[in-house]
C-alpha cells in the first residue's frame, strides 16, 4: 500500500536573543554543525550589565555582614537579609544561564572600576544539530526574542502520512515503513510507524499516521516529496 506524506525533521528549534542587546560575535555560520551547549553567539546587554552590578554590590554587602556577624557586631537578621538580597540579585543571571562559577567571579569585582572586560551573555545551542537558518549579524542591535538561528537535528526524520480508510485494517503501530523520495527514486529508506490517528477525516476519508526514519542521510540533504509505503 502506498500513501503520500510530508517529510520533516524530528527536532527543530529557533535560537532567539534571550535579552535585548548588541551582538558582539557570531560563532557559527549557515550549514554549520554544532554540539549541545555550544556557544553560537555572544551578546552584550545593558540589563545583564545592570544585573552583574547588583550582584557585585549585594555580595560586598553580604561579606561585610558576615564579618560583622563573626565579630558579633551585627544581628543574625541583618545577615539573613543580606543573604536574601544577594540571592535575589543573582537570580536573573542564573535564569540567563550564567553558571555559579561565573556569578562568583562577578561577585568579587570591585564596584565602579572599568578594569574588566564587559560581561557577554553566551547564547548556546539547545541540542546537537545543523544551523539551517541564520539571521544573526555581528554588531546588530537585537530585541529580546528576536530569532538568531534555526537549528535542526536530522538524525531522525519523520513523515506525516494520510492512510486511506480502506487500508486501516492492514496498518498498525510498529509496522515497518519504506520511504521513497522523488529526488532519489532508486533508494529506499526504512523506518517504522510510531503513531496512528484516532479518527477518520469525514471529508477525505483518510487517517493521519506518523512514521520515523533513523538517520536517512541522503534524504536529509535534499528537499524531497516522500511517498512512504507499507
Amino acid at each position: 500500500m502506498l500513501c503520500r506524506g510530508e517529510l520533516q525533521s524530528e527536532c527543530l528549534a529557533q535560537i532567539v536573543a534571550p535579552v535585548g542587546g548588541i551582538l558582539q560575535s557570531v560563532e557559527v555560520d549557515l550549514g554549520g554543525k554544532v554540539e549541545e551547549g555550544q556557544v553560537v553567539a555572544r551578546l552584550w546587554s545593558a540589563s545583564v550589565a545592570e544585573a552583574v552590578a547588583k550582584a557585585v554590590l549585594t555580595h560586598q554587602t553580604l561579606e561585610r555582614e558576615r564579618k560583622l556577624s563573626a565579630d558579633r557586631v551585627t544581628s543574625q537578621a541583618a545577615l539573613q537579609e543580606a543573604e536574601a538580597a544577594h540571592n535575589a540579585a543573582c537570580l536573573p543571571l542564573r535564569t540567563l544561564g550564567f553558571t555559579e562559577e561565573r556569578i562568583e567571579e562577578f561577585s568579587h569585582r570591585p564596584v565602579g572600576t572599568n578594569d574588566h572586560a564587559p560581561v557577554l551573555l553566551e547564547v548556546r545551542a539547545p541540542f546537537a544539530g545543523e544551523i539551517v537558518e541564520r539571521t544573526a549579524v555581528r554588531g546588530a542591535l537585537v530585541e529580546m526574542g528576536k530569532p538568531l538561528f534555526t537549528l535542526t537535528d536530522r538524525s531522525i526524520l519523520w513523515a506525516m502520512l494520510q492512510v486511506p480508510e480502506t487500508a486501516l485494517a492492514r496498518v498498525q503501530k510498529g509496522q515497518a515503513v519504506e520511504l521513497r523520495v522523488d529526488s532519489l527514486p532508486h533508494h529506499v529508506f526504512t523506518g517504522k510507524l510510531t503513531w496512528m490517528g484516532p479518527a477518520v477525516n469525514e471529508r477525505t476519508r483518510m487517517t493521519l499516521a506518523r512514521a520515523e526514519f533513523g538517520d536517512p542521510t541522503a534524504c536529509s540533504k535534499t528537499r524531497c516529496s516522500p511517498g512512504p509505503g507499507f
